[in-house]
């Protein structure tokens, strides 16, 4: 295999001992300790039952929906604002065919409001970081009862570090979070993805191959975190698709018809992406978040250039 990465950087080591329960040889023989002495609950049981066999779990009603619907009229006031929110940007805006940009709030506030209204309804958008513009957002971001869910997952504490909002399905192609982040040892990384309202089948909803977290980090990835998708360019990364889409074919497809409220937990290394939106204009309100341990996000540790 050609050389798909420019720069040299150490080598990054892992131990077995080092890897999350779950991803153990003897993760099986641990969940059962953990039942025989009962220090968890059986509910909890249930959850890292199904995490350990298909790489993700679901938790219903795991957030209010009041809170949800502070968050979702934050997002309508972005659109009709009189002052702009400093560091917001609106991401994958389209102003024309076959174009997508990003704006930030003062550009967009500076568009007549007939255009922003245009483009809210036009446009597939997502805001990154909401949570440092909308108290609601932000409880949402910290909200007790996923945080618990997650270290419940980890064996250990976590902290969320990175939040999405999405108004309609994404049309992402199918990745794996672990080869987006820089996590070291790899793995400690949870994905949840909230539920805003009830997710129709034709919205474009999320998809995922349950199992897939079994299939090993693509080969090129072999310093990782170093060696990525962050990393690695763009030859490289379309091999890592289709790397995804041979693998895919040996699991189950399945999508996350949600109700508003519930919540899908999954592991760094399951399958996943966007589905086919069938009804555009159908909205998929969604809130994404991503979850790893304090100190184990080595992003800035990484030499070679970023790609995104």
């Amino acid at each position: 295999m050609r050389r798909l990465f420019k720069r040299k950087a150490p080598r990054w080591r892992v131990r077995t001992e080092e890897l999350p329960w779950f991803d153990r040889p003897d993760a099986e023989q641990w969940l059962q300790a953990r039942r025989r002495e009962g220090s968890l609950a059986p509910a909890d049981l249930e959850l890292l039952a199904d995490w350990l066999a298909d790489g993700y779990c679901i938790l219903r009603r795991a957030v209010p929906h009041e809170t949800i619907d502070a968050m979702l009229a934050d997002l309508e006031a972005v659109w009709t604002a009189e002052r702009p929110i400093g560091g917001l940007h609106i991401h994958d805006l389209r102003p024309t065919e076959g174009e997508v940009s990003a704006l930030s709030h003062e550009e967009l506030l500076a568009l007549p409001l007939d255009e922003r209204l245009r483009l809210r309804a036009a446009s597939p958008w997502r805001i990154l970081g909401f949570h440092y513009h909308s108290a609601a957002a932000r409880a949402l971001f910290e909200h007790a009862a996923l945080r618990r869910c997650v270290s419940v997952i980890l064996g250990r504490p976590a902290e969320p570090v990175y939040s999405i909002n999405f108004m309609y399905g994404s049309r992402q192609r199918l990745h794996q979070d672990t080869a987006v982040f820089q996590v070291h040892p790899p793995n400690f990384l949870v994905g949840v993805w909230i539920a805003c309202e009830d997710i129709a089948p034709e919205s474009g909803p999320l998809l995922y191959y349950p199992g897939s977290h079994r299939v090993p980090l693509w080969g090129a990835f072999d310093n990782y975190p170093e060696t990525s998708l962050k990393t690695c360019d763009a030859a490289a990364r379309a091999a890592y698709e289709a790397h995804l889409e041979r693998a895919r074919s040996a699991f189950p497809e399945r999508v996350f018809l949600g109700r508003k409220g519930d919540a899908l937990f999954w592991h760094g290394m399951l399958i996943h992406g966007g589905a086919a939106v069938e009804k555009p204009g159908l909205t998929r309100k969604s809130f994404v978040l991503h979850y790893i341990p304090p100190g184990l996000n080595r992003a800035h540790e990484i030499v070679g250039r970023m790609n995104w």
